[in-house]
């Protein structure tokens, strides 16, 4: 993977990944459910991308335009193709909403509508300048996509607050199109419970 997909948290904030592309959250969010659509090329230029990279693309932005309508319920979507400071192939993908949206406790307002995204007023969430701190993997909400092609499975694994690492399994059968939110939701729900921990440890 390339500099520019390790910066931006890789693999802790892995979402999905295709056969050209990776989608990661965003660690710092300007609106709510913001991610990084980053091709795994070690190019510098859109251009310079194979075909087949750029042929997946349309599928990569349906399926995002899919989980975050149904996560966040957006009004407009910005894709920004910035590489200014991080050179490899990537779009910011910021949902643009009025006021506020929130998910499993976690609420972020977009400043900037209807003008462009306000990026440096981005909530941080997990990974901060210059590092990533690791996820605690049996302290956060963890989904296990099964069969593919039938039954969905969503297996949660949630460590309540005050209950010293006690786990509760719980499994829910999710249709197909529902797999990819969850992974965007399943992220933002492990910013949430990797705060908790923090806070219990400090």
């Amino acid at each position: 993977m390339n500099e520019t997909i390790r910066k931006f948290g890789y693999p802790a904030t892995l979402i999905r990944e295709y056969a050209h592309w990776l989608v990661l959250l965003r660690p710092a969010q300007p609106t709510l459910g913001s991610l990084v659509l980053a091709a795994k090329s070690d190019v510098t230029a859109f251009s310079a991308l194979k075909p087949d990279a750029f042929a997946e693309l349309s599928t990569v932005t349906a399926h995002i335009e899919m989980a975050l309508m149904q996560a966040v319920h957006y009004q407009r979507i910005n894709y920004l193709m910035l590489m200014m400071v991080d050179p490899h192939v990537h779009f910011h993908v910021i949902p643009r909403y009025e006021g506020e949206r929130s998910a499993e406790g976690v609420s972020v307002e977009d400043a900037g509508w209807p003008k462009p995204p306000q990026l440096g007023e981005a909530r941080a969430l997990l990974v901060e300048p210059g590092g990533v701190i690791p996820l605690v993997r049996n302290a956060v909400a963890a989904v296990e996509l099964e069969d593919p092609a039938g039954d969905i499975v969503q297996e949660v694994a949630v460590v309540r607050d005050g209950d010293d690492g006690a786990l509760e399994v719980v499994q829910i059968p999710l249709e197909p199109r529902d797999a990819f939110r969850v992974e965007v939701v399943r992220r933002l729900v492990e910013q949430k419970n990797v705060g908790l921990l923090e806070q219990h440890s400090a």
